[in-house]
């Protein structure tokens, strides 16, 4: 006889309950003061309160004497009975055991590949950086908790396509990838405040003055991201935009209020959005590189774990579990 429920808790609950159980249902006063539970077995099994006092007595002599096949299991734990039964179909060794805390096991490599620094040139090199950028934008130097968060992409079922692709390229792609995208970024900052310093320029040879604007919020718009501020929060947290949609670029009644030089203005702003988040874009990718980088790092350090300790993450345990699965559908449905 076999019992499952989710936790080891409720195992240790379920045993003496089901004993209990059956003990007082096989007991002859059950048939005059029936249990509610006894009543609601005798209304679903369609069985009489005699019967069902009969085949509890059976059953209870029957587990007694034969206690070794009675089980009480978590799923889970069913589950990994099942597959090592089949563990040389699924390529796994016959003594594995199934890792149910993925971030313990996460840990365990990042440190690993953190203790490698120094020993390895370009790993030594990105590891750094990262931690050097991270400073510069007053954040902690660790980087643990970062590398343990793009770790767990390893792990989730929507991203393991993606994870999979990076993990085959080398760290010295990441590296000049990085390096690309440095320089974008550097090119965009300098577009962004000659473009900038133009339209004030520009506002400048149309004899306007930054009081013209409502609450000189154009020019001021333009003034920060001429001094390097590149936050989309910080920029357009405001209804500038909307003002300029709407034709709304001077202060009412305002005597170039109509003037088609204006238009350029409208072009100005837009343009220059499109390349503040451009940049943020590219920026969020660029801070990201790194600890993608270290996918495939991470990802040899867990294998190298799992062998070691001879254990399965549950994760990884549920994709060979699909994987079989699907090839046993295939199979049957050729036949």
């Amino acid at each position: 006889m076999l019992a499952l429920t989710f936790t080891n808790k409720a195992v240790g609950e379920m045993n003496p309950r089901i004993f209990d159980s059956l003990f007082a249902f096989s007991q002859p006063f059950i048939l005059e003061y029936p249990p509610l539970m006894f009543s609601e077995l005798v209304a679903e099994t369609g069985l009489t309160p005699k019967q069902l006092q009969q085949k509890s007595t059976i059953l209870l002599q029957q587990l007694l004497h034969n206690y070794s096949f009675f089980e009480i299991s978590t799923i889970d734990r069913f589950n990994h009975k099942v597959i090592k039964t089949f563990a040389r179909d699924l390529k796994l060794a016959q003594n594995f055991e199934v890792e149910l805390d993925v971030e313990s096991l996460l840990a365990k490599a990042v440190t690993r590949v953190l203790d490698r620094a120094g020993q390895e040139k370009e790993l030594t090199q990105l590891l750094l950086d990262f931690s050097l950028e991270k400073i510069d934008d007053e954040k902690s130097w660790n980087i643990t908790h970062d590398l343990i968060e793009i770790g767990k992409l390893l792990f989730q079922e929507n991203d393991m396509g993606k994870m999979a692709e990076l993990q085959t390229q080398p760290l010295s792609y990441f590296t000049q990838l990085k390096s690309q995208l440095r320089k974008e970024i550097v090119n965009l900052q300098t577009q962004l405040q000659q473009q900038a310093s133009l339209t004030l320029e520009n506002i400048f040879q149309l004899g306007l003055e930054h009081e013209d604007f409502p609450r000189k919020t154009f020019p001021n718009h333009l003034l920060k991201i001429k001094h390097g501020e590149v936050s989309p929060k910080k920029l357009y947290a405001n209804t500038l935009e909307t003002n300029l949609l709407d034709h709304k670029i001077l202060k009412a009644k305002h005597p170039m209020e109509k003037h088609a030089g204006l238009d350029v203005f409208v072009q100005g702003f837009f343009n220059l959005k499109e390349m503040i988040y451009r940049r943020a874009h590219l920026s969020a990718i660029y801070q990201n590189l790194v600890p993608l980088a270290l996918v495939n790092t991470i990802s040899q350090e867990l294998k190298t774990l799992e062998e070691e300790e001879n254990i399965v993450p549950i994760a990884a345990l549920n994709r060979i579990i699909a994987n079989g699965a699907t090839k046993i559908s295939k199979k049957y449905q050729k036949k």
